[in-house]
């Protein structure tokens, strides 16, 4: 019997069709109808079967915006073992004719009709992201930290970090507005063509937000929330290779050392080296496990167990999804779900 397949698949260089096939079709993110394509794939999860968000829906709906490939083709029922091995290496969903979607073992994780798949079955991830949070676990159990019970995150193989030109403009539109922020709280504000003069790369790549503060009259609220924004700094100097190490997330940065390497960034051009994505993939494992425990401690009302601050969780958690493109948002648009 043939069976028609719509291959879904994160990684970025899927491994090759190995198995007797009918290719009927395939493309990736560089199609533009792919993108929209792939809207219409989350519009149908969410629209069909039952209406309340599950714990499968909702992250078959972020495999769904981590997409790199669709490929479509048909196969016969006696390869089923092969594309199974072949979806596992592609950390690939599987669409069929009947409306449902499949894990890469066959296992119903949607149906158009509504019914529930069973509770432990999960969407796929590759191998490095179970290591990663295996890796993230032993970390934590070694601190005396609780290891909360989340999910991984995607891996090295499925993303591709922010080019290096776009990090380090981003570093300096955070340094000017958190520069501009604590000179308003001490009231002796600097400014605004004094910072163009001093950090012109600054504004080379400014958010809308940040448009917004620098020209207009911020609350105290706006001040003390761009002022965090020194935190981002430091993480994506450190990105930038230009910040020798990011310490554990228990105190606030050195902000003056932070504010005298991004001064003199436009010198250290040269010496920009960016983190393997692997690096930053641990710190961003870490950090996403660390903002869950905070955010469980807040709603339960109870003190953390160990020692961190929140708000620099809050902060790196923010741009190091931003550095990964999470949901493809731009800086005012991130989001740090737990």
């Amino acid at each position: 019997m043939s069976i028609l397949v719509n291959a879904y698949c994160t990684h970025l260089m899927p491994p090759s069709l190995a198995f007797s096939h009918t290719l009927h079709g395939r493309r990736d993110l560089t199609n533009p109808e792919l993108t929209q394509h792939l809207k219409g794939f989350q519009g149908y999860v969410l629209e069909k079967g039952k209406k309340e968000m599950t714990k499968i829906k909702y992250h078959l709906l972020r495999h769904i915006q981590r997409v790199n490939h669709h490929i479509s083709f048909t196969i016969e029922e006696t390869d089923l073992d092969a594309l199974a091995q072949w979806s596992l290496a592609s950390n690939a969903i599987l669409f069929l004719k009947d409306g449902s979607i499949r894990s890469p073992e066959g296992s119903v994780l949607f149906t158009p009709n509504g019914d529930l798949p069973d509770p432990a079955v999960n969407v796929p991830f590759l191998p490095e992201s179970y290591k990663r949070r295996e890796q993230t676990a032993h970390f934590l159990k070694q601190a005396n930290i609780p290891v909360p019970n989340l999910p991984p995150i995607p891996c090295e193989q499925e993303l591709l970090l922010r080019p290096e030109d776009a990090i380090y403009h981003r570093a300096m539109a955070l340094f000017v507005v958190a520069l501009r922020a604590e000179s308003l709280a001490t009231g002796e504000p600097i400014q605004i063509e004094t910072l163009k003069e001093k950090i012109p790369d600054g504004f080379i790549d400014l958010s809308p937000a940040e448009i917004v503060f620098l020209d207009g009259e911020p609350s105290e609220e706006e001040v003390i929330q761009f002022a965090w924004r020194y935190e981002g700094v430091a993480l994506l100097l450190w990105v930038l290779g230009l910040l020798p190490e990011l310490v554990f997330p228990n105190s606030i940065c050195d902000v003056p050392n932070v504010a005298k390497i991004a001064f003199n960034c436009d010198a250290f051009k040269k010496d920009i080296k960016l983190k393997p994505i692997n690096e930053v993939l641990d710190c961003l494992d870490l950090h996403y496990r660390l903002h869950w425990l905070c955010r469980q401690a807040r709603l339960d009302e109870k003190a953390l167990p160990f020692e961190v601050d929140s708000g620099v969780i809050v902060e790196r958690h923010y741009a190091l999804n931003w550095l990964i493109g999470f949901e493809g948002s731009e800086w005012d648009d991130v989001d740090t779900p737990t």
